[in-house]
């Protein structure tokens, strides 16, 4: 079985509406492009900077630069709740990559995940 990886970014209150209805999650460029290919990195998690944790991991589909160069936007797909928040990012400023299995996990198909 292959690595699977989440990439978890941390994200401000003002984003939790582009993540819920529209279905995309901002990375500032100043941080750097996410490796998703190289990572193996098939899902995202917003770390919500307000509450401290995580709480759904979601199939990432695809992303691209914004048109304005100052972030990359990633296009959700499927989300998945968590049986319990996750606390456990060690820097809140930057992104990092966790393994899928981290948050309770197994990718049975891509995009479709099992809770474990």
């Amino acid at each position: 079985m292959q690595n699977i990886n989440v990439i978890v970014v941390p994200e401000m209150p003002e984003y939790i509406q582009d993540t819920t209805f529209h279905q995309s999650i901002y990375i500032n460029s100043v941080l750097g492009e996410p490796n998703l290919k190289a990572r193996n990195a098939k899902y995202i998690a917003p770390y919500w900077l307000t509450e401290q944790c995580v709480d759904r991991v979601y199939h990432i589909l695809g992303y691209q630069l914004a048109d304005d160069g100052k972030s990359y936007v990633i296009e959700l797909g499927n989300s998945f709740k968590l049986k319990e928040n996750w606390n456990n990012m060690g820097n809140h400023r930057k992104f990092e990559y966790h393994n899928l299995l981290d948050f309770g996990f197994v990718e049975i198909k891509d995009g479709l995940l099992l809770s474990i």
